[in-house]
């Protein structure tokens, strides 16, 4: 009986493999190599040392641009900042590329950011001014793993 209910019978003997089966071997021709028809495939070898481990290139021939992220800081008094949504930062990226001067509106009309003052202000009560810094490296503060944006002068010298 089956634990599953019902009852398991087997009738006849086990399975067997045909008798015209025979196991690949190196002495098989289908795996020789010396065979030219059925030789495997062998690229030219690659200046690229990571080519054949699977592992991405490691060339610098394609390498993309830096992502530029902008943060801002809650508290003036702690080294603590935080990212800007995404659509947020690619506004800001956007409004910084082209010059802009005017407020940028940020977080739903919440809150105006001032590129050329570095300042995130609100805009429906009176509060704290937070700083901005646009972003694209970073250090670790302390040994817990918070991450903190380089200045942008910094940064800049980086890229």
């Amino acid at each position: 009986a089956s634990p599953y209910g019902g009852s398991v019978s087997m009738s006849g003997p086990p399975p067997t493999l045909p008798s015209s089966y025979n196991p690949p071997n190196s002495s098989s021709a289908a795996y020789n190599s010396s065979n030219s028809s059925s030789a495997a495939y062998n690229p030219p070898p690659s200046s690229d040392p990571y080519a054949a481990s699977g592992f991405p290139s490691q060339s610098t021939e394609s390498t993309e641009d830096v992502l530029i992220h902008w943060f801002f800081k809650p508290k003036a008094d702690a080294e603590v900042w935080k990212p800007f949504g995404v659509d947020d930062s690619f506004l800001i990226e956007a409004a910084h590329q082209s010059g802009e001067s005017s407020p940028i509106p940020v977080c739903g009309t919440r809150y105006d950011v001032y590129i050329r003052e570095r300042l995130k202000k609100s805009v429906y009560w009176s509060g704290q001014e937070m700083e901005i810094r646009r972003c694209s490296w970073f250090h670790k503060l302390s040994p817990e793993g918070r991450w903190v944006p380089y200045e942008e002068s910094v940064a800049a010298k980086l890229e």
